[in-house]
């Protein structure tokens, strides 16, 4: 059999029609805040080396995720912050080294 372009894009064609190159349903969904590892917490607000103070977001973000019994993740960055209080289930994880809580 003779391939050429036409050949493969008619059969790129066919095969969509008939579902053969169709997405699965759940790579279609909007991406979810959760990911792999846990809730990541920018979805809450709060930024890396930002210079405010983001105790409350660094709070609500960790009692929404202890909520859900997800861990909470940090990227890497300084987070300037108070006393946070950590309620049964929370589980906060950053990147050794370069995720630092600095407290005023």
């Amino acid at each position: 059999m003779d391939v050429n372009r036409r050949h493969l894009i008619g059969a790129g064609v066919a095969g969509a029609a008939a579902g053969t190159f169709a997405e699965p349903a759940q790579a279609r969904r909007a991406p979810s805040p959760i990911s792999a590892l846990g809730r990541d917490a920018t979805h809450f607000g709060v930024r890396p080396n930002s210079p405010d103070e983001q105790t409350a977001a660094l709070q609500h973000a960790l009692d929404a995720a202890a909520a859900a019994q997800s861990p909470l993740l940090l990227p890497p960055g300084r987070y300037t912050c108070g006393p946070l209080k950590l309620s049964a289930g929370a589980h906060l994880i950053g990147v050794r080294g370069a995720t630092r809580l600095t407290f005023n």
